[in-house]
């Protein structure tokens, strides 16, 4: 809940910066204003498309390097993120600069606001690179553990957004091309305070030489950000799509109307990304280590806190739609109608975005690349014509919906045959439990109390006796775990210890995974010293049949890792 805590307050500072200055726009400017914004939407989704592919790519590529101890490669990944965002700053701002008026005109502007367009475009293209910035920084940080200050880096853009919004258009008179200048000013302080913290402070994700293997790695981060790329494409074709129907069917009025939808759509963003998106990280690590059970807690708690909120926002879109154009300058019954309607795709958006992650999170990206594209385009593109001419500009808003529910409809069709082929599949995820299932795999959760550890030690001893170990192995493994649970009880404080146990290919692996302070009970056991060392008796026994022992703190939680060779002697 840290981790998703941590993403609702960057993800609400960056919609609040350009929900604010739309609102800025709308009120201070004109509608045309927020026409020119909305209009210009694809190139500014562009550069974020780049950016999510390169953050999100890094993100997964090093969440799976360190669930699978590849630390220095993950070291490499980190620092060819941006090798890639360099390159992928010059392969797009070069050509938009060199044909500026052929963009804006396939944009769908119409003459009376092509040059403000012009304008707009070309001072978001010479900062593109600050707007693609902010990705890697916010989602390595968060890998990293730091999601305190991958908020902080998202809020500091937030204000500072909105502050230099009211200085170029009040002070400056800059007219609406000082929004777009704001925007990527305020991207570029936050991208850089977040990546000079990474750089500096990173103990997982230092910079370091590329080596051998780097197109590889490149190869691999580009395929894994896929998916965010993808999400960012789909709205760029999106806008594209619905800004030129729309001025054709019902003038370049209804585009500041799709502009008000856009910014609910990033509100509402907010909370479905801090749910479906935390998920990636720890899910990444824990399919690496064929933790099936922790995958399914997360998915659990993501629905109980998630599913909530995201009714809380659809509700109050519903019954608050009158204000909410209103507060745009745009108060209008289309414009009210408009976000009622909308507002229904956001429960069916939070459930499909949770899957396609987890197939992120499971390196699935060509299912995760089609599910996108389902419901953010092609069902939207298919039906909005259709539903336009039965129902008039509602119509296009209902596409939204529909598309959201068509997606969700293959999706089950698929699982349920898919499964058929496979019972060793998770349903609608499909992830691989055939581990857990093989019963070579167990996992609990431990209060820090006395009973709890107790009963875990007991029950370990009872699957390992279930699972081939001699009665001396069990009894060590038991004994270790008992100890190891007992100092981080006493020196971590947890709310809770995740343990597991994994026989794989003739390994023994033990896992344990805590939040609290920071702290390695094995260097602890091996270290300790008096009486106290008595206490450690058994960790220590273990430890010298180990054949590999790890300790890293990731994500801010301890993991702790000990793999012994299955028929160890004593």
């Amino acid at each position: 809940m840290r981790s998703v805590a941590a993403s609702f307050l960057a993800l609400a500072g960056n919609a609040a910066g350009q929900i604010v200055s739309a609102i800025i726009a709308g009120r201070m400017l004109s509608s045309a204003a927020l026409s020119v914004i909305g209009v210009s939407l694809p190139v500014y989704y562009a550069y974020g498309a780049l950016g999510a592919m390169a953050g999100i790519g890094a993100t997964a590529v090093c969440s799976r390097l360190i669930g699978e101890r590849e630390f220095m490669k993950a070291r490499q990944a980190h620092t060819l993120s941006y090798v890639i965002l360099i390159l992928f700053a010059i392969g797009l701002t070069v050509p938009i600069l060199m044909f500026t008026d052929p963009i804006v005109q396939f944009l769908g502007a119409s003459p009376d606001i092509f040059e403000e367009t012009r304008a707009y475009v070309r001072a978001i293209s010479m900062g593109g690179i600050f707007i693609m910035m902010i990705y890697p920084s916010y989602n390595l940080l968060r890998l990293d553990g730091r999601n305190l200050a991958a908020a902080v880096s998202f809020i500091i853009m937030a204000a500072l957004n909105i502050l230099l919004d009211l200085v170029f258009l009040i002070g400056l008179k800059s007219g609406v091309s000082g929004i777009a200048v704001a925007t990527v000013l305020s991207s570029g302080v936050a991208g850089m305070f977040g990546n000079i913290l990474l750089l500096r402070k990173s103990e997982n994700l230092r910079a370091v030489r590329p080596q051998a293997g780097s197109l590889r790695l490149i190869r691999n981060i580009l395929w894994a950000g896929s998916p965010g790329a993808m999400e960012y494409a789909c709205f760029l074709f999106c806008a594209l799509f619905i800004n030129n129907m729309l001025v054709a069917q019902f003038g370049s009025h209804a585009i500041s109307v799709y502009k008000v939808v856009d910014s609910v759509n990033s509100f509402a963003l907010v909370v479905i990304w801090s749910f479906s998106g935390a998920l990636v990280a720890f899910a990444g690590v824990f399919l690496a280590e064929k933790d099936t059970v922790s995958v399914k807690q997360l998915l659990a708690l993501a629905f109980k806190r998630g599913g909530p909120a995201v009714l809380a926002v659809t509700v109050f879109c519903i019954v608050f739609a009158d204000r909410i154009a209103a507060l745009f300058g745009i108060p209008d019954a289309a414009t009210a109608e408009a976000v009622r309607i909308f507002a229904f795709s956001l429960p069916l958006s939070l459930l499909l975005n949770i899957i396609i992650y987890i197939h992120i999170a499971n390196h699935r990206a060509a299912l995760a690349n089609t599910l996108l594209a389902s419901k953010l385009f092609v069902w939207i593109a298919i039906l909005a014509y259709p539903l336009s001419d039965a129902f008039g500009l509602a119509g296009v808003w209902h596409s939204f919906w529909m598309s959201e529910a068509i997606t969700l409809l293959i999706v089950f069709l698929a699982s349920l045959i898919l499964r058929h082929r496979d019972k060793n599949i998770a349903p609608l995820f499909l992830f691989d439990v055939s581990a857990e299932r093989r019963g070579s795999y167990k996992a609990f959760i431990v209060r820090p109390t006395s009973e709890s550890i107790s009963k875990c030690a007991a029950d370990i001893v009872d699957f390992a006796e279930a699972n081939a170990l001699s009665l001396g192995e069990a009894m060590r493994i038991s004994l270790a775990l008992e100890e190891l649970l007992v100092v981080i009880a006493e020196n971590c404080k947890p709310e809770y210890v995740n343990v597991r146990i994994l026989i794989h290919d003739g390994a023994i692996i033990l896992s344990l995974r805590n939040t609290g302070a920071k702290f390695n009970p094995v260097e602890y056991a091996q270290n300790v010293g008096g009486d106290k060392k008595m206490d450690v008796m058994g960790v220590n026994m273990v430890l010298k049949l180990a054949v590999s022992v790890d300790y890293r703190s990731t994500f801010g939680v301890n993991n702790n890792t000990i793999v012994l060779e299955k028929g160890m002697s004593a």
